[in-house]
């Protein structure tokens, strides 16, 4: 370490760090680096603000030598999809549950720890568990309970680590019973219930949120949102929490009608696929702009301005990517909705011949990466990238100041 940063400090002149900070494993050389002179200055200044050494001590300013060879931390092996993290946290800015819980870093690291105290309480015969064990396994229900799961941390990992497919494959061990030789746990039975009757429940969702929309028209937000909250807190957060904004029913579905124009042969096709959450959820309450009407109506309508011929896959009311399963942690169950999607996709598509939309990109992007067709893959397509590549010249665009809101 010494001839190291000796090259890179004195022999060149150059910084030991870039973008992290000096730490232990830099602080014996910071004399090094930057000058007995300034090196002293900065002990003063730190023991005019913390003279009692409580704040951060031995971080850049370190009085032993060979702190940097000391307290090395061993990364224990707990599971091939996260064993290659090196804890360096550029994920972590894009973790959507960083400031509630833990982020990816932090559950990679708090895994790998409860993991090696499992295999010593194991290997130890012992029949307590240690207070330690029973923390981390405490409180590692929370943190995992609030992974997302969305696989966002992978967009920024270096080594391209998804910490939400650790997640998922450890919820499908707890909910699938995976190598337990016994028969699937209740919550698989009626996930694949619910599953094979995905049309029928889905159809369910619109007149509940109407009639939670007509509820709160009638009492008013205070009230509502004082039921609502009572009613979650019995429910153990099994209950979604009402908010004033929560969506009202979506319409049905207009099935767009078959072209007779003489022309028709010459219209451009295009297999639209609305997602489940667009086919059940609209606009919220006193959503102005959207004059009650649901995403599906709207891009309905762009296409028929475009003069395009829409084709609705067969059986769309049952249709899903399988992502509400599979990020619960149902996998085999999102697996096979993933795969009866695809056959359908493929026969409205005349297998990738037409164009396919789909209105949710988080779908879209499940079906990008679980689909094995390599054709359908490159057929499909989110709404914005559509209207760029297929429709700029088939429409007259009118800006307009406004604000909008992307996610």
């Amino acid at each position: 370490m010494y001839d190291i940063n000796e090259n890179v400090a004195i022999k060149h002149g150059g910084s030991l760090k870039a973008e992290h900070g000096t730490g232990r494993n830099v602080a014996p050389f910071v004399e090094m680096e930057w000058g007995t002179k300034a090196y002293e200055l900065m002990w003063e200044v730190k023991k005019l603000f913390d003279p009692a050494f409580i704040l951060n001590p031995g971080v850049i300013l370190n009085e032993d030598p060979d702190v940097h060879a000391k307290h090395i931390r061993m990364d224990h092996p707990s599971h091939p999809l996260v064993d290659r993290c090196i804890s360096c946290g550029w994920c972590e800015s894009n973790c959507p549950s960083r400031d509630l819980s833990l982020t990816p870093r932090q559950r990679i690291q708090v895994f790998k720890e409860m993991t090696r105290m499992r295999e010593e309480f194991t290997a130890s015969g012992e029949r307590h568990k240690p207070a330690r064990l029973q923390a981390f396994e405490e409180s590692w229900q929370y943190a995992e309970a609030t992974c997302a799961a969305d696989g966002m941390c992978q967009e920024k990992c270096p080594v391209k680590i998804n910490t939400g497919e650790l997640i998922k494959t450890l919820r499908q061990e707890a909910l699938e019973g995976h190598g337990s030789g016994e028969s699937p746990p209740r919550g698989a039975m009626a996930a694949k219930w619910v599953a094979d009757r995905f049309g029928p429940v889905m159809n369910l969702v619109p007149p509940m949120l109407n009639v939670v929309s007509l509820a709160h028209s009638i009492i008013g937000t205070w009230p509502m949102q004082t039921i609502a909250n009572a009613v979650w807190g019995i429910g153990n957060n099994m209950i979604p929490l009402w908010n004033p904004y929560m969506p009202q029913g979506a319409a049905p579905l207009k099935m767009p009608a078959a072209s007779e124009s003489a022309t028709a042969t010459e219209r451009k096709r295009v297999v639209y696929l609305p997602s489940c959450v667009t086919r059940s959820m609209g606009p919220a309450r006193g959503d102005a702009d959207a004059n009650g009407e649901p995403v599906h109506a709207k891009f309905l309508s762009i296409l028929e301005k475009a003069d395009y011929d829409v084709i609705i896959p067969e059986g769309v009311s049952s249709s899903c990517c399988g992502m509400i399963f599979d990020s619960r942690g149902y996998r085999d169950v999102g697996k096979t909705q993933a795969e009866q999607l695809e056959a359908s996709l493929l026969e409205a598509s005349l297998g990738g011949k037409y164009p396919i939309v789909c209105d949710t990109s988080p779908c879209l992007h499940r079906m990008k990466e679980k689909f094995s067709d390599p054709m359908l893959k490159m057929a499909l397509h989110e709404p914005v990238q559509f209207i760029s590549l297929y429709l700029k010249d088939r429409l007259e665009f009118t800006p307009v100041r406004d604000t909008v809101a992307v996610h």
